[in-house]
């Protein structure tokens, strides 16, 4: 779906302050491992997903992930926080909220095709189209819904049980993501959600 398919079926907005909008849009094109983010820098942009996969993640060695296709080898010391796919809008929240350097990363899982808007147009959008506020408020919203799916998952004990809560709320994406970065995500070993997959498989 692109932005103007996105924001004219699913919020509404009239075809005028559509054009207004996707104006202030940039398309960019990310390929399988390539950063939208790195920590350390200020995340500034707004992207909406277009196509593709990404995942937001922290890493305690920041120089091992210096080289921009390293998602088949990612280091034992990564922690992905976020995997999000197609019609989502990804930022850094704290980073472009308080505009300080991120202690985050995201980065494209699969060739990933967004298009983003800069905070000062975005925030000079919303003043000038005060219809614009709604779909503001409803980015924030989706972001609160997905911290408080986040939350839900932490709490459940097992690694089976994060992944069936994974599964059912993101089928979509599921069997799209590496082992070892949804073990990650999960947060077991990649021979662990192995093992977890044959057993459910066995049990089916």
């Amino acid at each position: 779906m692109t932005l103007q398919q996105y924001l004219e079926q699913k919020h509404k907005l009239p075809p005028p302050i559509v054009a207004e909008m996707t104006k202030l849009f940039v398309e960019e094109i990310f390929y399988k491992g390539e950063f939208i983010l790195k920590q350390g820098k200020i995340s500034d942009k707004i992207y909406f997903v277009a196509t593709g996969i990404v995942r937001e993640f922290f890493s305690e060695n920041e120089n091992e992930n210096e080289n921009e296709n390293e998602n088949e080898n990612e280091n034992e010391n990564e922690q992905t926080n976020w995997i999000l796919g197609e019609n989502e809008w990804i930022y850094q929240v704290s980073s472009f909220v308080m505009e300080q350097p991120s202690a985050y990363y995201i980065q494209a899982v699969e060739k990933v095709k967004a298009y983003y808007i800069k905070k000062r147009d975005y925030e000079r959008l919303l003043q000038t189209n005060p219809i614009l506020a709604l779909l503001a408020i409803k980015i924030y919203e989706k972001y609160l819904l997905q911290l408080e799916n986040r939350n839900t998952f932490h709490r459940l004990k097992t690694a089976k049980q994060r992944l069936i809560y994974f599964e059912k709320h993101q089928p979509d994406l599921a069997n799209r993501v590496p082992q070892k970065m949804l073990a990650s995500y999960i947060n077991v070993s990649p021979s662990e959600l192995s093992r977890i997959r044959a057993k459910r498989r066995k049990d089916a």
